[in-house]
C-alpha cells in the first residue's frame, strides 16, 4: 500500500524537523511501503514493511526512538488538532506513525486537512 496525502505530509514534516540530527531519514523516507493500517476507535498506526528499508543506526546502544515535530495538523472531520508521532527502530528503520484524534472516538476518516506552524 501506498502512503496517503496526510502521512506523506506527517512524515515530511518530522524529517524537516529532524533533518540535522538525522539528516538519513530523508532516503529512508524513499523505501517506505505500508503494510497495514490499524485503526484503534481514536485513531490510527500506520505500519511499514522493514525489509525495503535500510539500518541508518549501526550501534548497539541505541533504543527504539520517537520523533514528532512542531507543525500541528488540523483534520476537516475534527474540531481540534490531531497528535503524531514516527517510531523508529533501534537500527532507525521506520517502523509506525501513530495519529491520534486529541477529542475521542475517531475511526480515521476526513476529506482535508490543514498543516499550520507552531504559533499561527
Amino acid at each position: 500500500m501506498n502512503l496517503n496525502d496526510l502521512e506523506i505530509a506527517i512524515i515530511n514534516e518530522i524529517i524537516d524537523e529532524h533533518k540535522l540530527r538525522v539528516p538519513e531519514l530523508r532516503s529512508q523516507f524513499q523505501n517506505l511501503r505500508v503494510i497495514q493500517r490499524k485503526y484503534t476507535g481514536i485513531g490510527i498506526y500506520v505500519n511499514f514493511d522493514l525489509d525495503k528499508q535500510s539500518d541508518i543506526y549501526h550501534t548497539s546502544e541505541k533504543q527504539m526512538e520517537v520523533l514528532g515535530s512542531s507543525t500541528s495538523f488540523y483534520l476537516d472531520a475534527l474540531e481540534y488538532e490531531i497528535a503524531y508521532e514516527l517510531n523508529l527502530t533501534k537500527t532507525g528503520k521506520f517502523q509506525f506513525i501513530e495519529i491520534v484524534s486529541n477529542e475521542g472516538d475517531w475511526k480515521g476518516n476526513y476529506n482535508s486537512f490543514e498543516k499550520r506552524e507552531n504559533g499561527t
